[in-house]
């Protein structure tokens, strides 16, 4: 429940904030840049850790959802799609 009800509130306050102070705009959009580098890069060297060992058939590859950074760039991310999809709703609506 948590997860459900942090994915509306954390877009709506992202949303709220950069209404009262638009460099945030610029913020939020610069942090979603950053975390798909990082979203990226964590799972280009884990694959990378994975082919090395060989050990392409097995679970190993399931160890990337135990990386916060991934984790954590990734959270992010959801947030600021939601973001962005509420964004252009309010602004095509006016």
């Amino acid at each position: 429940m948590f997860i459900l009800a942090s994915s509306v509130i954390v877009p709506s306050i992202m949303y709220i904030l950069q209404r009262i102070w638009p460099v945030l705009r610029r913020i939020f959009h610069i942090l979603a840049f950053i975390a798909l580098i990082v979203l990226g890069n964590v799972t280009a060297f884990t694959l990378y850790e994975v082919i090395e060992d060989e050990a392409v058939y097995s679970f190993n590859i399931h160890g990337i959802f135990l990386n916060p950074l991934f984790l954590v760039a990734g959270m992010y991310l959801g947030v600021y799609l939601i973001y962005l999809l509420m964004l252009k709703s309010v602004e095509r609506n006016k």
